[in-house]
């Protein structure tokens, strides 16, 4: 048995066949995945799990080089906003209009939904290099306490 970090088979099994440029979304209970998309739905209730709980248990597991977001998302949710933004400090970023975001989102690999009822929850999540002089500086950990 695993012995702890994300338990999940099915959100393991795509976090582990992440390839580098590889992306990945992490969204909010009300973000329009696409019918045909690879979704993996762990929303149970109302902010169970929240965005930020999935976000960080997930960089535990994988490297991400870049994020993308709404713009929206720092009008609406400053203060998400920012903690994602203090989170990813050496990352590339870029805002896009939601529309423009949506377009890219539909694009990725596999969405993981959250229950999170925050406005424009949402960001695309680009995996780094597995090879370690390539990736150090992306690095980040988290210990997530429910």
């Amino acid at each position: 048995m695993k012995k702890g970090g994300i338990l999940n088979k099915e959100l393991m099994a795509e976090l582990t066949g992440l390839g580098h440029l590889d992306t990945f979304v992490i969204c909010d209970a009300g973000f329009p995945v696409p019918k045909k998309a690879k979704k993996i739905d762990l929303a149970i209730i109302e902010n169970l799990p929240t965005f930020m709980q999935i976000l960080k248990s997930v960089l535990n597991e994988v490297i991400v080089e870049e994020i993308i977001l709404a713009e929206e998302t720092k009008k609406m949710s400053g203060n998400l906003f920012d903690e994602i933004n203090s989170i990813f400090v050496a990352q590339m970023k870029t805002l896009l209009p939601f529309n423009d975001f949506f377009v890219q989102a539909c694009a990725a690999d596999f969405f993981i939904r959250t229950a999170d009822f925050t406005p424009y929850a949402n960001v695309i999540l680009k995996s780094a290099s597995g090879v370690k002089k390539y990736n150090e500086e992306f690095e980040l950990a988290f210990d997530i306490k429910l």
